[in-house]
């Protein structure tokens, strides 16, 4: 992973803060994230509020936050945002007050300079905007506009992606590999946009959710494969599992519908209504095809109330 080091002003590094959390061993998230998470969150008010990935917060009973002059302070995660898949998050005292401002993403074309700012040295990783595309990923999760950037960097999650400017424009989120032009691939990050939040932060102080009709989840993960759509997760006692939905079924209508990927998949169920709607799925086992009527939730509902245990 070819590197580039950019020296930023003093208060993009202090802006930027270590991330540790600490999750029960009986969680569900427990086998697949781990118990004991670490990574950055980004500040972005004076009063401390910070961004990072929600990964990383999820289902955790103790959050630290780190400043760059080594100071620390137990934290509280003031809400988890699902959508976006984005967290924020504030120490219980005050740790420093400089912050960075997030901007829209709108103009932002492949091809641009931006910095990776996931060290509290001082220095932020100089790369280069890959391409700005659809993200989906297993477990219910679509963004339109994800940010890709090259070279990899490593320790990715929720560090601060910047424009040349030094304005924050999204969240590390993934490694992954990326396609090229000449058919090969080479790794690169995968960054949430923060403007997918922003809008929300107000409300999700005051309530710990947005203030719009929740999206209906199905508690499954669904792999794309060459052949199709599989279910490879199933969230204990979730829509998926009280409708029959099975591990290996292999998904084929949604509501009706076909879909060529599983962005639009999600987006079908998402068309169906709001959470607690009942969304029609047709699924095929062996080389049987199966109706199920899969009645969804509020995942940030199913989350507080959810009793521990693995996903299957």
């Amino acid at each position: 992973m070819a590197e580039s080091a950019v020296k930023l002003d003093e208060n993009a590094h202090r802006a930027l803060l270590g991330l540790k959390a600490s999750v029960p061993d009986d969680a569900m998230t427990a086998e697949l994230l781990g118990t004991e998470r670490e990574g950055h969150a980004v500040r972005i008010r004076a009063d401390g509020l910070a961004l990072t990935v929600g990964y990383l917060v999820t289902e955790a009973d103790a959050v630290w936050l780190t400043n760059s002059d080594g100071e620390s302070a137990p934290a509280n995660v003031i809400a988890l945002d699902h959508q976006s898949g984005l967290a924020l998050v504030r120490p219980d005292l005050r740790i420093g007050e400089a912050h960075l401002a997030p901007r829209r993403i709108e103009d932002m074309e492949p091809g641009a300079s931006v910095r990776i700012l996931n060290s509290v040295g001082g220095f932020a990783l100089s790369a280069s905007l890959a391409a700005v595309g659809e993200f989906a990923g297993r477990w219910e999760y679509v963004v339109d506009r994800a940010l890709y950037t090259i070279p990899a960097c490593d320790d990715w999650g929720g560090a601060a992606l910047l424009d040349t400017d030094g304005a924050l424009l999204g969240i590390g989120s993934l490694l992954l590999e990326l396609p090229t032009q000449g058919g090969s691939s080479v790794y690169g990050n995968m960054f949430v946009p923060t403007e997918l939040i922003m809008p929300h932060v107000d409300d999700l102080c005051l309530y710990g959710i947005r203030r719009t009709p929740p999206i209906p989840w199905l508690g499954w993960m669904v792999q794309e494969h060459e052949d199709g759509f599989a279910v490879v997760g199933i969230y204990p006692d979730g829509p998926a599992e009280r409708a029959g939905v099975q591990l290996g079924d292999a998904v084929i209508e949604v509501a009706g519908r076909q879909f060529d990927t599983l962005g639009t998949l999600f987006r079908t169920v998402q068309s169906v209504g709001s959470a607690g709607a009942h969304v029609p799925v047709t699924v095929k086992r062996e080389s049987t095809a199966i109706e199920v009527d899969i009645v969804s939730v509020d995942r940030n509902a199913f989350f507080q109330k959810q009793p521990a245990g693995p996903v299957n």
